[in-house]
This record gives structure tokens, sequence and C-alpha cells, in this order.
């Protein structure tokens, strides 16, 4: 019985007795947290939906492109809701992929993933966004 007591997951248990407050606060991080020392030690992936008229520079853009497109992408409506996939280096937190899609999906994390492989070096050089030996920027 000890046996398959042991196999239960802790925190599962938890989140069934107690809840997901004290699940949360038993299995919280100590400390500090993830140190990490080195740009792309640590990457991490999230998403958010978000909608698309909520950034009113957002407007300028949409208003730009032709109408069939807007009418193909449901532009067209007062408010779209879309979902912005990130990948984020936590010791620079520099944006290292980016994806846009209507629902959240498995093409937009890989489209992140095989995004944060590429050589950024020419973009940001083009955007003069680093010179020579400023990056990674140096963390506060």
């Amino acid at each position: 019985m000890r046996k398959e007591i042991a196999l239960i997951d802790p925190l599962g248990a938890t989140l069934a007795r107690i809840g997901p407050g004290a699940a949360r606060t038993k299995f919280r991080p100590a400390g500090a947290g993830i140190e990490v020392t080195r740009a792309g030690e640590r990457v991490e992936i999230d998403e958010i939906s978000l909608d698309l008229f909520t950034i009113p520079e957002m407007r300028m853009f949409i208003d730009g492109i032709p109408a069939a497109l807007r009418r193909r992408l449901g532009l067209e409506k007062k408010s779209v809701r879309w979902t912005v996939t990130v990948a984020i280096d936590v010791r620079t937190r520099c944006i290292l992929g980016i994806a846009i899609s209507r629902t959240p999906n498995h093409r937009a994390a890989r489209q992140v993933l095989q995004m944060t492989m590429v050589n950024k070096g020419r973009w940001a050089c083009a955007a003069t966004a680093m010179t020579l030996g400023t990056w990674p920027a140096p963390r506060n």
C-alpha cells in the first residue's frame, strides 16, 4: 500500500486536497528562483490572446492593408482576437521569436522555436538596434 501512495504526484494531491492557492504556496520556488548567468541559457515561451484594436497604433497598420486581405483576415469586424506567441531570453530580456495567429496552436509555437535559432544580427544592425560589442544587453 505504501508503494502505491508513494507513486501519487505530491502537487496533484495537494491541489485535490487543499486547493490551488495552497499548492502554489507549497510548491513555489524558494529564494530568487532560477538564476541565469549567460544569454541563451534559459528561453521562456508564452502566449497571450489580445484584441487587435486595443493597441491604438495598430489602427494605422490595419488601414494600410488592402480591403480584400482585411476581409480574408477578418479585420473588417470592429474587434478581432489574435494570439501572440513570444520567446524571450531570460538573461537579456530580448525577444528571440514572435508569431501572431488567430488561435493558440502548435504551428505558432514551432514557428517561434525556429525563429529563436535564426541569426538576427543583420536585422538588428539594419534597425540600428545594436552596435559592435553591446549585445547581450547588460542586466540591471
